[in-house]
């Protein structure tokens, strides 16, 4: 099955969401890394369909719906999601917090996955401060319409192994 014809679904390669804009149709992919160091990370006790790893990446609140805390794209070119605040960027697309990992990555095939800095080049951050230690970040990418067609992000949460 093409990747591309993919719902709503959160696991890695398993299927992207559209996203129809003023700009052209953007796609994103949420994703976690598929070999967890922590204990629980990919178990769902509360049963919202997020795993454990994601809830704490993205800084879920219990009294919001679900799938409105995950990445996504709010305009053609902006890529948002919640993150752990007082950690370390590598780029903009490489953030470490703790003992996360997030990477903002891009594909138009879905088998090669690439930083998107790598692709895109430079991109603008702007981040607030948010509850319990975390930060909304927005990123407004250098994607036009037509020319970047067929492209798929992911923000891919990795827990390090602190050993």
């Amino acid at each position: 099955m093409d990747p591309s014809q993919g719902s709503n679904v959160y696991l890695a390669d398993l299927g992207p969401e559209s996203s129809t804009t003023v700009g052209g149709t953007l796609n994103k992919l949420r994703t976690i890394e598929t070999t967890p160091v922590g204990p629980g990370d990919l178990e769902d006790p509360d049963g919202n369909g997020i795993v454990v790893l994601l809830e704490e990446a993205f800084l879920f609140d219990s009294t919001l719906p679900a799938d409105s805390q995950m990445p996504h794209m709010a305009a053609a070119d902006v890529l948002v999601y919640n993150r752990k605040s007082g950690g370390e960027a590598n780029g903009w697309d490489l953030y470490r917090a703790d003992d996360l990992e997030y990477r903002v990555e891009v594909t138009s095939d879905f088998h090669t996955w690439r930083l998107a800095s790598e692709v895109l080049g430079r991109a603008t951050v702007s981040s607030e401060a948010r509850h319990a230690g975390g930060e909304r970040v927005a990123l407004q990418l250098p994607v036009r319409s037509g020319v970047n067609s067929g492209t798929y992000f992911r923000v891919q949460v990795k827990r390090l192994d602190k050993g």
